[in-house]
């Protein structure tokens, strides 16, 4: 397991945007922005499931 804190999971975000948008032509620039979306939205959904399960335990 990989525990990151807040500021480790900005600069990788940052340091991804920075390169996506320096090298707009390159084809992995594309799929690092796909990968970023979906890393988003798992991080979005197990807060959410989390948040859900402990108000059903209330």
């Amino acid at each position: 397991m990989i525990l990151l804190r807040p500021s480790d999971i900005d600069q990788i975000i940052t340091f991804s945007m920075i390169w996506v948008k320096s090298h707009s032509t390159d084809l992995r620039s594309n799929a690092l922005i796909d990968e970023l979306a979906a890393g988003a939205k798992g991080v979005v959904l197990h807060f959410a499931q989390a948040v859900q399960s402990c108000s059903t335990k209330s």
